[in-house]
């Protein structure tokens, strides 16, 4: 069965959104004309990317919470407005769990006329649903209404642990929202027929709580190595610098004076707050940069001697990485530079990188870093080995055509 896919997700899909870059990776094989979106993010899609969309925002539920209802809007190529180049993703403020709540309670009780989305769904005709899901239990509700009134099965596409974060202490707005999550995610389940995640730490979550199938897909690139390393370059990160992220970029500059380096951090960050830039303003070797968009991105990157990750092992950051997988890794690894990565041993690439040590230079505890920073900015054996393996694992688990059949193939064979 050739799958007509209905998306579900937060976001509109685009390219410079890196779920929307992962979604439209893995759906690639299947023709543009059989993929559709629902989504209440204000923006608008990339042209040419789904058959059609439709949107209903948070501040059309909050209008028809008080004043009538809302109907969404029907979106396509031609209705697309937006500039082609507003694509630099922007950090959020801070969290507000209470705003989460007001919001929960707006979706579920603001009044929805629903026969435009739902004349919508049947022009479409779907056959199945790809859920990305995230920690709003009124997405998993609008998801299950569709699927049980259209009779199709739901896949989820999953990089989120949410389902099993704690609460936070004293916090009686997350306790509440955490609980709904929960009874959502329940309910949703008797119509999931198979779930992808980004990697094997979070699809054992999956199996051992849920028993439903599950499948890791972990995100893909289609960045093409680089010719020649520009061995003399810097380092190079383009990335958030939360959750505390910005700790482990400290040790990192330290080390790399404490061993001599001339070379600078270039860092490309869209979420950088005073808290940040006060931390980082003593570190004459970490430059920041202004945010740039993923397209221009690349051509900066191949200018580094070496690419680097790194997350803190703080332990208000452990809950947020533990099982996360970031999709720029496939970047790094396909890019022909040599790759290093400074994290905790607990998070969601860790196992992956301890048995790809060849692929990655990979340092948990800060006392090893000055050494390896050292080998992999002056080793030129073991740089250049480097490189081989990350490539030949990326061509292995990263690439698009790959990726993309075997979605494809899940999604054909689901059913409820």
């Amino acid at each position: 069965m050739e799958p007509r896919v209905l998306i579900i997700s937060n976001t509109a899909i685009k390219r410079s959104n890196s779920n929307g870059l992962c979604l439209l990776n893995v759906l690639s094989t299947i023709p543009v004309s059989n993929i559709a979106s629902f989504y209440i993010q204000d923006s608008f899609p990339d042209k040419g990317v789904v058959s059609s969309s439709f949107r209903l925002t948070d501040s059309e539920k909050l209008h028809s919470y008080f004043n009538g209802h809302s109907d969404g809007t029907v979106i396509t190529d031609a209705s697309i407005t937006e500039p082609k180049d507003q694509d630099i993703q922007h950090g959020s403020g801070k969290e507000s769990f209470f705003r989460h709540l007001i919001r929960e309670k707006v979706w579920q009780h603001g009044k929805w006329n629903r026969k435009k989305f739902e004349d919508w769904i049947s022009e479409f005709k779907p056959n199945v649903i790809l859920f990305m899901n995230g920690r709003s239990p009124f997405m998993f509700d609008i998801t299950r209404q569709v699927s049980q009134q259209f009779n199709i099965p739901v896949i989820i596409f999953s990089s989120e642990d949410e389902y099993w974060h704690k609460p936070k202490a004293g916090n009686l707005w997350d306790l509440i929202l955490r609980k709904k999550l929960k009874k959502a995610t329940k309910r949703l389940n008797s119509r999931v027929a198979h779930v992808i995640t980004f990697n094997d730490k979070l699809k054992d979550l999956y199996e051992s709580e849920f028993h439903l199938p599950v499948t890791t897909i972990m995100p893909a690139s289609d960045v093409t190595p680089v010719k020649t390393v520009n061995a003399a370059g810097n380092l190079f990160y383009g990335g958030n610098l939360k959750p505390y992220r910005y700790e482990a970029l400290a040790e990192l500059s330290e080390a790399l004076l404490e061993i001599g380096s001339k070379r600078s951090i270039d860092v490309y960050s869209n979420d950088i707050d005073p808290k940040i830039k006060s931390r980082l303003a003593s570190f004459s070797n970490v430059v920041v940069h202004e945010a740039v968009a993923r397209k221009d991105l690349q051509p900066l990157r191949e200018q580094a001697a070496l690419l680097i990750h790194f997350e803190s092992d703080s332990k208000k950051a452990k809950p947020l990485i533990q099982h996360a997988f970031s999709s720029k890794i496939a970047d790094c690894l396909s890019s022909g530079i040599p790759f290093f990565v400074y994290a905790p041993n607990y998070c969601g690439f860790s196992a992956y990188f301890e048995q790809n040590s060849d692929a990655v230079c990979y340092v948990e505890k800060k006392e090893d870093l000055k050494p390896a920073l050292l080998k992999a900015l002056t080793d030129q054996e073991y740089r250049a080995s480097l490189v081989k393996n990350a490539i030949q694992l990326a061509t292995k688990n990263h690439n698009i055509k790959g990726n993309a059949d075997l979605t494809k193939k899940i999604l054909s064979e689901a059913h409820l």
